[in-house]
């Protein structure tokens, strides 16, 4: 029994603590909710394999070019949405087809997704008043009014 709590603190923490991909359940545009809004984001697709046996697609992805580390189970889906993405952070995808057999393709070509950054700026600091004052400077021939400006404390 000890082990079997072990076992299931250690998989809490495991997902807590993973930093993967996520991929949209519903591959189509929706509207976010708030917690993907603020994690980037990409839409991939692809054309259909049109041989009789073909069973699905996996997507794979990975932080190498050509070095895919995880997939995910497409099925028989043209389209996905990896969401909660890490900023600035290049992602590779590429896709494969398998059939019926458990046969898989070679990987397609390679999508390349560099995401940016979503993190809005610091607030600007110590916004303040200009006071602007004229400056009267009289000689013998004219007056002449010049205005300043000096910022206030």
């Amino acid at each position: 029994m000890k082990i079997l709590s072990y076992l299931f603190c250690f998989c809490i923490i495991w997902l807590c603590c993973s930093k993967d991909v996520g991929f949209a359940q519903d591959p189509t545009p929706i509207n976010p909710v708030a917690e993907e809004a603020t994690k980037p984001s990409v839409e991939l697709e692809w054309d259909a394999n049109t041989e009789p046996d073909l069973a699905g697609y996996k997507l794979y992805y990975g932080f190498t070019s050509g070095v895919y580390g995880t997939h995910f189970e497409a099925g028989n889906r043209l389209e996905w949405k990896a969401v909660q993405l890490e900023e600035n952070t290049t992602y590779y995808f590429a896709l494969t087809a398998y059939d019926t057999f458990g046969n898989e393709s070679d990987y397609s070509n390679e999508v390349m997704y560099t995401t940016g950054d979503t993190t809005a700026p610091g607030a600007p600091q110590n916004l303040r008043e200009i006071i602007k004052a004229a400056n009267v400077i009289i000689n013998a021939e004219n007056v002449v009014v010049t205005e300043a400006t000096a910022p206030t404390n």
